[in-house]
């Protein structure tokens, strides 16, 4: 039998050698990682101070750019209000010279008004007009000329109604007066759009040959009259 100490292991290195080098290489990589994190944490931290340093210097121009920005938005929408106002605007010049167009020969205009207002909807506002017409016409074809106007008009404006149609007392019996009104086409204003302007009316349609009937019972009650 042998000893203890006697005994001699087979391995070129030998258990103690072994636990002697881990024991110094195991603590020198943990001191190498630390020291690697410790680095990245400063380079780290360096560069968030260099960013909120950047930051804080470039804080007064973006508070300037935002308000910029504000000015810009505040201009946009009055150059939009502007532009609007100004598309909006009715062709009196183009309405003019389709009334003596459609106008039968035989109608004799007493009063012309055009009106206008600016109404508020939602959140924008709109521009809409109205057309009175006031005149006298032979009594022989003065429901075919009358009807003959509103029919052309009709096809002009949104809505046109004969409002009155009775004997000229006060003048000529034998004359009839009448009384018309018509609605503009509504124009929005805040909302108008620059690439389209929009016009107060159509551009006129031929009137037909034939005359569609209006209220037959209102021209019959004020022929009696």
């Amino acid at each position: 039998m042998m000893f203890e100490s006697e005994k001699r292991s087979g391995s070129l290195v030998s258990l103690k050698f072994s636990l002697r080098f881990l024991a110094f290489v195991v603590p020198l990589a943990l001191a190498l990682a630390l020291g690697a994190l410790l680095m990245s944490a400063r380079a780290a931290r360096e560069h968030l101070r260099q960013a909120e340093l950047e930051q804080s210097s470039l804080a007064p121009t973006h508070q300037t750019i935002l308000k910029l920005r504000q000015t810009v938005d505040e201009y946009r929408g009055l150059a939009a209000v502007l532009d609007g106002w100004h598309t909006s605007r009715g062709d009196w010049y183009t309405l003019l010279g389709e009334l003596q167009q459609v106008i039968p020969a035989s109608i004799q205009l007493l009063r012309l008004s055009l009106n206008e207002k600016i109404i508020a909807q939602d959140n924008y506002h709109t521009r809409s007009g109205s057309l009175l017409l006031q005149g006298r016409v032979t009594a022989e074809c003065a429901e075919r000329d009358v009807r003959l106007l509103e029919t052309a008009l009709q096809q002009q404006l949104p809505a046109v109604a004969v409002k009155r149609f009775a004997a000229d007392d006060a003048v000529d019996k034998n004359m009839r007066i009448f009384e018309m009104e018509a609605s503009l086409a509504t124009r929005a204003i805040s909302r108008a759009q620059s690439s389209a302007k929009q016009s107060t009316s159509a551009r006129r349609a031929p009137t037909p040959a034939t005359v569609p009937s209006l209220d037959d019972d209102f021209f019959a009650q004020e022929q009696v009259k």
